[in-house]
């Protein structure tokens, strides 16, 4: 079976990751910074929001897909696609803002994380009922 959802969140996710990965180059060149943060703030959350981002959107995409290709129930499957998709714009959107505690920075966690075990366990249920 194609992994069409997965399709889908992946050509939405690169886009966003060039989006922040041209927030990281835009702020090298504007606050005069070539490697690493600088010790500047700015750009400890422009990088921070893009590594986050590479951390987790790879996993959850490949989840995803597994999910899709052993089978599982396409709603399953969008209703996490929909998770995943909210957790990592929140979290990024977040971490872009500010690099202190915040409610949409933990809502990102949070839903990313019940993404991974509602994904891991819809894999597990479908494998199993086969």
């Amino acid at each position: 079976m194609m992994p069409i959802v997965t399709a889908y969140l992946a050509a939405f996710f690169g886009v966003f990751l060039t989006v922040l990965t041209m927030r990281v180059i835009v702020g090298r060149v504007k606050l005069k910074v070539s490697i690493g943060d600088g010790g500047n703030p700015e750009m400890t959350k422009r990088i921070r929001a893009h590594g986050n981002f590479t951390e987790q959107a790879p996993m959850g995409l490949i989840m995803l897909a597994m999910a899709e290709m052993v089978g599982a129930p396409h709603r399953a499957v969008v209703a996490l696609a929909i998770i995943l998709l909210v957790g990592r714009l929140a979290h990024a959107w977040a971490l872009s803002r500010s690099l202190g505690v915040n409610l949409m920075r933990q809502a990102g966690v949070v839903l990313t994380a019940i993404f991974m075990i509602a994904t891991a366990v819809q894999i597990v249920t479908t494998l199993c009922a086969k």
